[in-house]
């Protein structure tokens, strides 16, 4: 979440920090929708888990440094 941009700070528990270890992700689900979690150099970034074009989950996938690009 980028709090900067937001006019209201909404901040929800998804995971535990050490359950994503650096380099890596995981699925979880908030409000019935399935979120990918990546750890990126200690930095955590959140996505819908689904890739629309691969039709796939993107926390199964191979985690790659210029995700952050995304």
């Amino acid at each position: 979440m980028i709090a900067d941009n937001l006019e209201t700070e909404s901040w929800v528990r998804v995971a535990c920090v050490v359950e994503i270890p650096e380099g890596n992700g995981t699925c979880t689900a908030f409000e019935g929708t399935s979120i990918a979690v990546f750890n990126a150099d200690g930095v955590f970034y959140v996505i819908g888990d689904s890739c629309t074009h691969a039709v796939t989950s993107l926390s199964e996938g191979d985690f790659y440094e210029d995700i952050r690009g995304w």
